[in-house]
């Protein structure tokens, strides 16, 4: 798959080309300001096939910004954590910390 910025949008949905990109990656990095569980379930599959069938490095860095980060989609992050998957999650505080990085 040829490297490409992608933006969704109508035209060019974001979750299509996500989940290609992650059946197709050996190494998976995300770096975003906070999880919700229902965005986490649309990607927990491909995710876990990645790492258990093609043995993919998967690294997720995300924070407890503004409380965004749901409790259960942390609980699901320590399931990949257990299974060698490389999760961090920053402690914001009253810094800014809203980044969006899927590489």
């Amino acid at each position: 798959m040829a490297q490409r910025l992608t933006t969704g949008g109508a035209r060019a949905p974001f979750l299509p080309r996500l989940l290609a990109a992650i059946r197709q990656a050996n190494e998976i990095d995300f770096a975003v300001a906070f999880i919700k569980t229902s965005g986490l379930d649309l990607m927990l599959g491909a995710l876990s096939d990645a790492m258990e069938l093609r043995g993919a490095r998967l690294r997720i860095l995300t924070s407890d910004y503004l409380d965004g980060t749901d409790p259960q989609a942390l609980r699901r992050l320590l399931l990949l954590a257990e299974r060698g998957a490389r999760v961090r999650l920053f402690e914001a505080g009253r810094q800014s910390f809203h980044l969006k990085a899927y590489i």
